[in-house]
């Protein structure tokens, strides 16, 4: 293994190897998945947000966020990785060039029906959470659905708001999204998401949510599924780069990040099938004349600034 290999800091704001290691009974540093750590400790920086995903079909959630937070704070101490929880393990990361992991829950199912169950999330290690997945859940309504935010929804919302607790709307339907915007005062993201106009898939985002997203601040996860790119089995890395480059032409130049979806996707962007080719993404977008400041923005920048906005400075 070439230890930092590639001159670049990274930061990708969504993955599902967790459910990959989990199935697979494989660890995360040896992984032959899409995300392992032999090649994050190739990149000068490296900070994955790794997420539990809940199915919306799942029956026992809340008891499964916490399994998960369990082996997350097992692969992040075999590979002596950066566990963040503060926005000082952000800047350790990206300051002192370390490898380093977020807790994510992907689907607000997972909390429970009790807003306490969040206190008891934020404890176990989770700083970010994607209100919903693309059914109904307790907090609200999906990208499947017309159901926007639930008073439990609102609620969550606003405690996630005093845990300095990172809101994901990726996945959230289009009536959640605007009524989500309602209650947040901070940053917010979208994890792992493309552009409606460029594909019309409608997990994708239409042009006044990508707008507003740049209005207030927030951060946009490139999504590297082919069918949200193109909709399509395959995709091009030139075609991923058409949503960056609409992003960029509604002037979301602090507004673009990765979110890779990695492990969470069944099909990958021919020549961007694991982590290791993040830096390829990055080189063909100076091929389109983006320039190095912007990268950086795209690689890490972005995502990072919402992280240090919202996380507390320690814990």
């Amino acid at each position: 293994m070439i230890k930092n290999k590639y001159n670049i800091k990274i930061l990708d704001a969504h993955c599902d190897a967790l459910t990959y290691l989990n199935e697979n009974k494989i660890d995360l540093f040896n992984s032959n998945g899409m995300v392992n750590g032999i090649n994050m400790e190739k990149y000068k920086a490296y900070l994955q947000v790794f997420a539990c995903f809940i199915d919306d079909r799942e029956n026992f959630a809340f008891e499964k966020a916490k399994r998960y937070a369990k082996l997350y704070d097992s692969e992040m101490k075999k590979c002596d990785y950066v566990v963040v929880k503060s926005k000082n393990d952000v800047k350790k990361i990206f300051s002192e060039n370390r490898v380093g992991g977020l807790l994510a829950l992907e689907n607000g199912k997972g909390i429970g029906s009790n807003t306490e169950n969040l206190s008891v999330l934020y404890e176990l290690g989770y700083r970010l959470i994607t209100l919903t997945w693309n059914g109904q859940n307790l907090l609200g309504g999906g990208v499947d659905t017309n159901i926007g935010l639930t008073e439990f929804g609102k609620k969550i919302i606003l405690k996630m708001q005093k845990l300095n607790m990172i809101i994901d709307l990726s996945h959230i339907s289009k009536r959640g999204f605007w009524e989500s915007l309602d209650i947040i005062d901070k940053p917010f993201i979208l994890s792992h998401s493309n552009a409606n106009s460029v594909c019309k898939h409608k997990r994708n985002l239409t042009d006044s949510q990508i707008k507003e997203v740049v209005k207030r601040k927030g951060v946009i996860g490139i999504n590297f599924y082919p069918d949200f790119i193109n909709g399509k089995k395959s995709a091009k890395l030139d075609e991923l780069i058409f949503h960056v480059l609409h992003i960029l032409d509604m002037g979301g130049e602090n507004s673009i990040g990765i979110g890779s979806d990695f492990d969470g996707i069944a099909h990958t962007v021919s020549g961007l099938e694991n982590n290791g080719a993040l830096c390829y993404f990055l080189e063909k977008l100076s091929d389109y004349g983006v320039n190095q400041s912007t990268i950086d923005k795209i690689s890490y920048k972005n995502f990072a600034r919402v992280f240090c906005d919202i996380l507390h400075d320690a814990c």
